[in-house]
């Protein structure tokens, strides 16, 4: 593993130490094209001023996944600023080569909210390149004005995420934890190239309005944490399904160095030791430890801009 921390003054800076992680450990850089390839895992790579987009291919070229993915601006309510990373900005890099490829980015500012992108490559064996491509939020409507759309998270300990429909700007905000089948079905924020029954980058099966299992596949265990005996909280395996035919699932992503993790007891960044592995704990955008199931499966227009206590770890070998 190799790991990367500092601080950007725009998010041109950021793609920057991203870009230059990437290349000290194997991956080639298109600076005409903005693409970063390693093997078959190709990743479109482009920033404005605002937000910074990921895009998952099949080639150097072609074979888009159906949206790109992002971090930047985040939605927020009718008559409140709109939520945009703010400078300086201080990042976390982790790059993963062994034994599959994993980047995972993490970006804190305004003192204690966080944003994150990752990809890299499934360790299960799959007919597609294995590719995932993920983001704190899928891209925003191009019809719909962002400041005045409803506020960015909808995250609970059993669903989660709205997928931008209507005028409901809405994310889970983590790595898929979206339970949501609602309209604007491309603009998830996870793609994954499984190809399985010939269906590319899609999650579900060909109805497109199909919901994702989401952190239903793991909600007792989220519920569960932390431990009431000693108040420390397990890691939980961080995976992606998806749906196949006769209401059957397959198992498509198995993270081998993130998990989630319910963070009632950690503060953002700290470190926890389990045997001979050091991980890094984050929110999954801003720790609120009173609400700390965030939205709790309330109504979509719940007005929240943070995600309760729930939260991720990534394996940590930096100093």
């Amino acid at each position: 593993m190799a790991y990367y921390t500092g601080s950007a003054a725009d998010m041109s800076g950021i793609r920057s130490a991203l870009v230059a992680a990437c290349t000290d450990n194997g991956w080639t850089w298109n600076a005409a094209t903005n693409v970063l390839s390693k093997g078959s895992l190709h990743l479109l790579l482009t920033n404005d001023a605002i937000n910074m987009s990921l895009t998952g291919r099949t080639s150097a070229s072609s074979g888009n996944m159906p949206n790109e993915v992002q971090i930047g601006r985040l939605m927020a309510k009718a008559g409140t600023p709109t939520l945009d990373v703010t400078y300086p900005a201080q990042y976390d890099i982790f790059v993963f080569t062994a034994p599959v490829d994993e980047v995972w980015l993490t970006v804190r500012y305004d003192v204690d909210r966080y944003q994150w992108c990752a990809f890299g490559r499934s360790v299960i064996q799959l007919p597609g390149t294995g590719m995932f491509v993920a983001a704190i939020r899928g891209s925003v409507p191009i019809n719909h004005d962002v400041p005045t759309v409803v506020s960015p998270f909808h995250i609970g300990p059993a669903a989660g995420g709205a997928d931008r429909s209507g005028s409901h700007g809405l994310t889970s905000g983590a790595f898929g934890w979206n339970t949501s089948g609602r309209a604007f079905p491309a603009q998830r924020d996870v793609y994954l190239h499984s190809d399985l029954d010939g269906n590319g980058w899609n999650l579900r099966l060909n109805d497109p309005s199909a919901a994702l299992p989401g952190v239903n596949a793991f909600s007792q265990l989220v519920a569960a944490q932390p431990s009431a005996w000693n108040s420390e909280a397990a890691l939980i395996p961080m995976r992606l399904y998806r749906f196949r035919a006769s209401n059957k699932l397959s198992l498509v992503a198995d993270l081998v160095n993130v998990r989630h993790v319910r963070n009632d007891n950690y503060v953002p960044g700290q470190i926890i030791e389990i045997g001979p592995d050091r991980w890094k704990t984050f929110p999954w955008h801003r720790r609120d430890g009173v609400v700390r199931n965030g939205t709790g499966g309330g109504t979509a227009f719940d007005n929240i801009d943070h995600s309760g206590t729930f939260g991720y770890a990534v394996r940590y070998d930096g100093p």
